[in-house]
Parts: structure tokens; C-alpha cells; sequence
């Protein structure tokens, strides 16, 4: 007669949680690092090297959108201001009608056409950012720069166009 024997597994030795736990600290403190520290990746149009402008010609990545209530960080405020790379820059070398205090209706629809025109434009080519002059912020603390699509300032266009008027140090009334 065959005798049966029941089957026992082996033992297994109790494993220490500090393994488990050393891994789950590495990679909560790579996903904090890379959240918080990553600068893009090294694109010459990343946060870090645009507010220093440290290159000529940063080129600015993404494409441009109308802004919304949400977060900024690539879109059109109005004809004359945008966000790039999380950064708020007035375009130092025109001025377009208001759209969010115009001065008269006259005033906020050509402001309208200025933004939609500005946009298009940003989403026609290589946009690349520059600095001018010898002032790096406005009164309002946004980026002083000359934008450049396909190495044409936009300024040059939308004034042709009728758009907007050159940056003389003061607002002309539109209305």
C-alpha cells in the first residue's frame, strides 16, 4: 500500500519591509523632482531660460490659444500680450486696442480682431522671443519682448494690417 504523504511548503523567510519601503521613498522622490525641478528637458524655449534670457532667439514651444480662467502657460491675452512657457510677456514694440476696459465698442472689436489676427499668426510658424531694449519688465511686471514668427516681427504685421499702432511710450486712443 502506497502511502500519501501531504504536501508542506517550504518556510519562507520573513522579508524585511525596508526593501518595500526604500522603493516607494525613490520614487516619490523622483516624481517630486520632476514636478518641481524639471525645466522641460532641456527645449531652448523652457521656463528657465526664457526669464533670463539668456539666448537670443528663445524659441517658444507649443502652440497658442485664446487663455481661459484656467492656468497660463502658452496662450493669447489680448493683441498685444501673452503667455509663453508659463511666462506673461507685453510685446514691447506695438500696442493694440484694450479688449477688457476698452474705451468705446469701436475699440474693443478691432482689440477682438488684433488677438484673433495675433493668434493666427503665433500658430503660422516659429515663434521666437527677443529682448529689446533696456527694460526687462513693465510697470505690470510682464517680460518686455520683441516676438518673431518665422524671423518677421509680429508687430510689423498687425500695424500693416491696421491692427495696431507702434509703441511710442504711451497708449493713443482708438475710439
Amino acid at each position: 500500500m502506497t502511502r500519501i504523504v501531504p504536501f508542506r511548503r517550504p518556510l519562507q523567510q520573513q522579508r524585511s519591509p525596508i526593501g518595500f519601503i526604500l522603493i516607494v521613498v525613490a520614487v516619490f522622490l523622483g516624481a517630486f523632482s520632476a514636478v518641481f525641478f524639471w525645466d522641460g528637458g532641456g527645449r531652448s524655449g523652457s521656463a528657465a531660460t526664457f526669464v533670463e534670457g539668456a539666448a537670443p532667439g528663445t524659441r517658444i514651444t507649443g502652440s497658442f490659444a485664446r487663455c481661459g480662467d484656467g492656468q497660463r502657460i502658452t496662450c493669447v491675452v489680448d493683441g498685444d500680450t501673452i503667455w509663453a512657457n508659463g511666462i506673461k510677456i507685453r510685446m514691447a514694440d506695438f500696442n493694440t486696442p484694450e479688449i477688457g476696459n476698452p474705451g468705446c465698442e469701436a475699440e474693443r472689436r478691432l482689440g477682438q480682431r488684433a488677438t484673433v489676427r495675433l493668434t493666427t499668426l503665433l500658430n503660422s510658424g516659429a515663434v521666437t522671443v527677443h529682448k529689446t531694449g533696456d527694460r526687462d519688465t513693465d510697470v505690470y511686471d510682464r517680460a518686455l519682448r520683441e516676438v518673431r514668427v518665422n524671423g518677421r516681427r509680429v508687430g510689423n504685421t498687425l500695424v500693416e494690417e491696421g491692427l495696431a499702432h507702434e509703441w511710442e511710450g504711451y497708449q493713443r486712443n482708438w475710439c
